[in-house]
């Protein structure tokens, strides 16, 4: 029988007073299931631990806003990062305050005041649940931008491949954990060669691929 002490336990546990406890799997890594394991699983332990730290932050809730908005207020609308010179192109980054707030990859040639956009990520997030951009690569003919996106949360990466002369995507690769430009020879209009690496079953970088 249910002893009193193990009911008020349950109820409060459910109730988000109690801290959740992460079940321990079996392995080196006894928390390894929160990545790999099965996903309703997971999504239950984590709300439940969301449901926690909303009951414990719920009497600073009014201090976070405060404290927010003025930090918001002493953040400029628009920042440019230092501008680096890349053959005949200075390159540069901008935050800007509105919207999600994601980085956008900008450049302007040299002796212009004209400038354009390589990678706006926020457009990339635009109608998506998540957005990580973990690598940028302008190619050497300075024509090609290669960058690795995640659009889902799950630390899994996909290669991109977009001509600035037109803004298309005119390649991809699934999986991909890490790109580097090659060296382009003759007058073909196409990108450069393109390595990259796909990871392992414990998403460690494995094996290297040239695309041509």
């Amino acid at each position: 029988r249910t002893s009193q002490c193990a009911k008020r336990f349950i109820w409060s546990y459910f109730s988000g007073k109690s801290p959740p406890v992460a079940e321990v799997g079996e392995g080196p890594d006894p928390y390894a299931w929160l990545r790999h394991g099965d996903p309703k699983q997971i999504k239950s332990y984590l709300e439940s631990e969301n449901k926690y730290a909303k009951h414990i932050f719920k009497k600073t809730q009014g201090f976070e806003k405060k404290l927010y908005k003025e930090m918001l207020s002493r953040i400029p609308e628009r920042e440019d990062s230092i501008p680096e010179l890349m053959k005949g192109w200075w390159y540069f980054v901008r935050t800007l305050d509105n919207g999600p707030g994601f980085p956008v990859f900008c450049r302007r040639k040299q002796g212009s005041k004209s400038e354009s956009v390589m990678l706006d990520q926020n457009e990339l997030a635009r109608n998506k649940p998540y957005l990580a951009v973990s690598m940028c690569k302008i190619s050497s003919c300075q024509n090609f931008l290669a960058y690795t996106a995640d659009t889902t949360g799950t630390e899994v990466f996909d290669g991109f491949i977009k001509d600035l002369r037109t803004g298309r995507i005119v390649d991809n690769i699934e999986g991909v954990v890490s790109l580097e430009w090659g060296e382009k020879t003759g007058s073909d209009p196409g990108p450069p060669p393109l390595f990259y690496t796909v990871p392992d079953a414990m998403r460690r970088p494995h094996r290297a691929f040239l695309r041509r």
